[in-house]
C-alpha cells in the first residue's frame, strides 16, 4: 500500500488572513474525499469548496477534480491546498430577523460607518446636502487561482448585499480598481454596502481585473496579478 501524502492547507479566514493546517491522504482518496475532511475540520462545506494543488515553489496551482484520485491528478507530498471558499465562513449568533436592521450584516462582528470625508463626491450629485450612509461589508472570502485571486461575497454571508446588487447590471454595483487597492460599492435607495481593500498584498493590474454578479448567489471580484505567483495573503497588516 503507497504511503500517504502529507499537505499543508490554507483556508481564507474571510478578513484577509488565512489560517493553516496540516493534513494526510491517500493516493487512491478522491478530490472528494479530500474536500470531506476538510469539511470536517473546517465546517466549511464540500459544495463551498473549490481546491488548488501546489506541487513545489516553482509549480502553478491547479484544479483538483472531485471525481479523480489524487495519484491521477499526480498530487505529490508535500503540496500546498489551497481552499476558495463559496459559502459562509462566519457563524451568525442570531437569525438575522432578530437583529437590528443596521447590523443585519454582521456575521463576522458589529458594521463600522465610514467617515463622510471618505465618500466619494463623484458618486453622488453635487446637489445632494445629505451624504449617503455607508455600512461596510465585512464577510468575503478569497482563493488564488492562477492568474487571477478571487474575492467571493455570498448570499450566506451577506444577505442584504446580494439582494441589493440584483443582476449588477442597472448600476447598482461599481468597482474602483487600483495597483494595491480596490473599492466595491453596491447602492441601495437608503444606504451604499462598501468592501474597501486599500492594503492589497501584491500589485494587481487595473485594467484587467473585472467583476460579476451571479444573481441571488454571490459577487465575484476577479484580480488580475502583476506578477503570476501564489498568493498566501490577501492584505497587509495594519
Amino acid at each position: 500500500m503507497a504511503e500517504d501524502l502529507n499537505f499543508l492547507v490554507i483556508v481564507p479566514k474571510g478578513d484577509g488572513e488565512c489560517r493553516e493546517f496540516e493534513l494526510s491522504a491517500a493516493p487512491q482518496d478522491t478530490g472528494e474525499k479530500l474536500k470531506k475532511r476538510i469539511e470536517k475540520l473546517c465546517s466549511i462545506p464540500t459544495d463551498d469548496q473549490e481546491l488548488f494543488v501546489k506541487g513545489s515553489l516553482t509549480d502553478k496551482p491547479k484544479w483538483l477534480f472531485e471525481d479523480a484520485t489524487l495519484e491521477e491528478q499526480d498530487v505529490v507530498d508535500n503540496s500546498i491546498i489551497t481552499v476558495a471558499v463559496h459559502g459562509r465562513l462566519a457563524p451568525v449568533e442570531k437569525p438575522l430577523s432578530d437583529l437590528p436592521d443596521e447590523q443585519r450584516i454582521a456575521s463576522g462582528g458589529a458594521p463600522q460607518k465610514i467617515s463622510a470625508m471618505q465618500v466619494s463626491s463623484t458618486s453622488h450629485d453635487e446637489s445632494e446636502e445629505v451624504v449617503r450612509p455607508e455600512t461596510r461589508i465585512l464577510n468575503y472570502s478569497w482563493g488564488d487561482e492562477k492568474e487571477f485571486v478571487k474575492i467571493y461575497i455570498s448570499k450566506d454571508s451577506e444577505p442584504e448585499v446580494i439582494g441589493a446588487a440584483g443582476d449588477g447590471q442597472s448600476g447598482q454595483v461599481k468597482v474602483d480598481w487600483q495597483s494595491r487597492a480596490l473599492k466595491l460599492v453596491v447602492h441601495t435607495s437608503r444606504k451604499d454596502f462598501v468592501l474597501n481593500l486599500d492594503r492589497i498584498y501584491y500589485e494587481i493590474v487595473p485594467e484587467h481585473c473585472k467583476w460579476k454578479v451571479s444573481t441571488d448567489k454571490r459577487i465575484t471580484l476577479s484580480l488580475k496579478k502583476k506578477v503570476e505567483s501564489t498568493w498566501l495573503k490577501l492584505l497587509k497588516p495594519e
